[in-house]
């Protein structure tokens, strides 16, 4: 789909190798809506496109720069396919 190359307060920034329009419209969760336990994430790690993988929100760390948050990856297929380095 593209690269992300900036992650700041105002905003994701990056480049798109598709036109935008044809792609389909994601939801994003707001900062208040992000909770510990089960998530689902979105990946291009193999050739077969973007697919989504398991995941749990170990730890959400909320500051005045939008906050982070730690990932455990429990996708079987994406922890073979990534050795369980999963950047981002």
């Amino acid at each position: 789909i593209g690269s992300i190359e900036e992650n700041t307060v105002r905003g994701i920034f990056g480049t798109s190798r598709t036109p935008l329009g044809t792609l389909p419209a994601m939801p994003v969760a707001a900062e208040s809506e992000i909770r510990l336990g089960e998530a689902t994430i979105l990946s291009t790690v193999s050739t077969g496109g973007v697919r989504s993988y398991d995941a749990v929100i170990t730890r959400i760390a909320r500051s005045g720069d939008g906050g982070k948050l730690t990932l455990t990856i429990t996708d079987g297929d994406l922890l073979a396919v990534t050795g369980g380095i999963v950047q981002g």
